[in-house]
């Protein structure tokens, strides 16, 4: 892949994601905040959330665990983060104890006896080494990090950290006294055999198990000698990885010179995903009783079908070439969305198009956009739906990164625009990568030259570079600007617009409520049943910019002036929301305060239907599904019908 590099620091702001969606569908994660997923059980330190509950222990090196397991600045990510959510964490704790740097013997003489001091009966032990083990070589460094080559009793005398010295085992001889020693306090161990590493010999990437590091191998004798569970994680990615080709593999890996063995976000949810197959394809699948939804979607490893079936893993990788290329984007989104796969509608045949951001397409083992949903409000055979939003998007954004324009030339008189853009407009445009979102407050006709980070992807509205600057500069404009483009151009084409308010975030005005015991409002999962203390609590309503501007009452002006339909689904979901109460809305909100479960999805969806319908003399009736009919119009309150008085019915 060309100029990844440049790109690295990017990676520490993608992070959520595995897929919630069907098993021959699944999709793969959008940006996440800076502040990573919300996982429960990462960090040197996690123990279980729940004591009462089993748990699954995972211990390994960085391929499974880099650095404190959430948002890792250097862009690694290992299988023991995204794993949790292939499990219901209602039912099952998740602890992801595994330490980057660590072999076998160091995490047996250093690590291992905290791990074992909290395990208990009834618990799960998943265990991967193998990466720093240093293939038998105890020169040099290695003399406090490996271990000796394959599962039987040698030994060999080191002088060890310190310079102390110390009798080094082989790398068998240490799994097993972590496996013996867990089934004795009565954990069921899972051995795992190390993920592949990036490394190709005549078009295959090259597996430990022939004559590379042949950790896997012995990673299966040792389970077979302890008749424990093997996993052969390393056979199961690696057929992976041959049916993509190196160049669809690339992009899973962090992009630093030479690297080979540390995968980002998507890598490792494809990890996590052989892991999962890996269970399945068990005679006996002890964790059966604890998957989730997503987890149940992903089928058996099985090795004689398609590798690829059923999993997220070309998904995975169109969203990881977007990561790494922007300018791909646009086509990645297209190509994994199950909605909008073909580059045209049908002749004669209207096309719906969803211009956004994350809210609308994202798709991941907790949250989903409602533009997934939406589609099945509405009669294939009537309207075909086209889902072109693009998480981390801002109004700004998808015009500048060249989205806008593809979408442009699809469209032909009689089509309908869906626009939603506002929850990436807010900051301050700036030279910084994250600065390239926000465009300027307000409606007005105000612009700024801000110079480009190395390496945007900025194709429209670029101005000369000024003096002392070390690249050109980009022309941003307001809010209200690019808003007003997108409907100028599409109404050029003959299509219709209507103007969707943000969704609703879940932030209330008593930020201080409690559930009877601690609960964030973004946890991921709330088995509490207490009623929050707090009364009168109202949620937000359209999103300030920062700036004084509310988004969902400029893009009511917006659609006003410019004649076209608005549906403030603002409104409509936080009238709902403070009816539900606070405490039934932050299920709709699994991961942060903004991307809804599949649940919220939904319900998102129906509400936008619900505006539609709302309409005066809507054309949206008629495209309308069975389930589509069963949706209740919108209160008219909520609907601004925006038509000339001139073409007034």
């Amino acid at each position: 892949m060309k100029n990844l590099l440049r790109h690295s620091p990017w990676l520490a702001l993608f992070g959520v994601a595995l897929f919630f969606t069907s098993p021959a569908s699944a999709q793969a994660p959008a940006a996440n905040d800076v502040n990573g997923p919300k996982l429960l059980g990462q960090g040197g330190n996690a123990l279980p959330v729940n004591a009462a509950l089993p748990t699954i222990w995972i211990i390994g090196d960085s391929t499974v665990r880099n650095g404190q397991g959430s948002n890792p600045g250097n862009g690694q990510w290992g299988w023991g983060a995204p794993i949790e959510y292939y499990f219901d964490r209602a039912k099952i704790n998740v602890v992801n104890r595994a330490l980057g740097g660590t072999s076998s013997r160091t995490f047996y003489n250093s690590n291992w006896p905290a791990v074992l001091s909290n395990v208990k009966q009834g618990d799960f032990l998943f265990i991967q080494f193998g990466h720093n083990d240093k293939n038998g070589d105890l020169t040099g460094a290695n003399a406090t990090i490996g271990s000796l080559n394959g599962i039987g009793d040698e030994t060999e005398q080191v002088s060890g950290r310190g310079g102390q010295p110390e009798t080094v085992h082989t790398f068998g001889w240490y799994m097993m006294q972590m496996v013996e020693q867990a089934k004795a306090k009565g954990v069921t161990p899972i051995v795992c055999s190390f993920i592949p590493r990036k490394i190709w010999a005549d078009g295959k990437v090259i597996r430990a198990n022939a004559d590379y590091f042949p950790y896997a191998d012995w990673a299966g004798d040792l389970a077979k000698k302890e008749n424990v569970a093997y996993i052969d994680l390393n056979a199961i990615t690696g057929r992976k990885y041959n049916a993509l080709g190196p160049d669809k593999v690339e992009p899973l890996f962090v992009p630093t010179p030479s690297e080979h063995t540390h995968t980002n976000w998507y890598g490792a949810v494809i990890n996590a995903e052989s892991v999962i197959g890996g269970l399945k394809l068990l005679a006996v699948d002890p964790l059966a009783p604890y998957f989730s939804a997503i987890g149940q979607s992903i089928p058996a490893a099985d090795p004689a079908k398609d590798p690829l079936d059923g999993t997220s893993t070309v998904t995975s990788t169109a969203a990881a070439d977007a990561l790494y290329n922007p300018a791909n984007a646009a086509p990645a989104s297209g190509a994994v969305s199950p909605i909008g796969i073909a580059s045209a509608a049908p002749a004669g045949k209207p096309s719906i198009y969803i211009i956004g951001d994350s809210t609308a397409n994202t798709r991941s083992a907790v949250i989903l956009g409602w533009g997934f949903p939406f589609v099945d409000y509405f009669d294939s055979a009537k309207v075909q739906i086209f889902n072109k939003a693009i998480a981390a998007r801002s109004s700004r954004s998808f015009i500048a990164e060249g989205h806008w324009d593809p979408v442009l030339a699809q469209l032909k008189p009689g089509d309908y625009v869906l626009l939603q853009f506002g929850h990436n407009d807010t900051g301050t445009p700036s030279a910084s990568r994250a600065g390239d979102r926000p465009s300027l407050p307000g409606l007005g006709e105000e612009t700024q030259d801000v110079p480009l980070p190395q390496g945007a992807a900025v194709t429209v509205g670029l101005a000369p570079a000024k003096d002392g600057d070390a690249g050109p500069a980009a022309t941003v404009h307001t809010y209200g600007w690019y808003m007003r483009k997108y409907i100028a151009d599409a109404k050029a084409k003959g299509a219709n617009v209507v103007v969707l308010a943000v969704t609703t975030r879940d932030i209330w005005s008593n930020p201080n409520a409690t559930f009877g015991t601690a609960v964030s409002q973004t946890a991921t999962i709330v088995t509490q049943t207490d009623k929050y203390n707090i009364a009168d609590d109202k949620v937000e309503r359209g999103l300030d910019d920062g700036h004084g501007h509310n988004f969902r009452d400029e893009s009511r002006e917006i659609a006003k002036a410019a004649n076209v339909p608005f549906v403030d689904l603002t409104d409509i979901n936080a009238d709902l929301y403070e009816k539900m109460g606070r405490e039934k809305t932050m299920l709709f909100f699994p991961q942060d305060h903004t991307h809804s479960s599949p649940a919220g999805a939904d319900f998102n969806a129906a509400n936008i239907v619900a505006g539609l319908k709302a309409l005066k003399d809507s054309p949206f009736t008629a495209l309308l599904s069975a389930k589509g009919q069963a949706v209740a119009p919108a209160d008219a309150k909520y609907v601004d019908n925006n038509v000339p008085a001139a073409v007034a019915k």
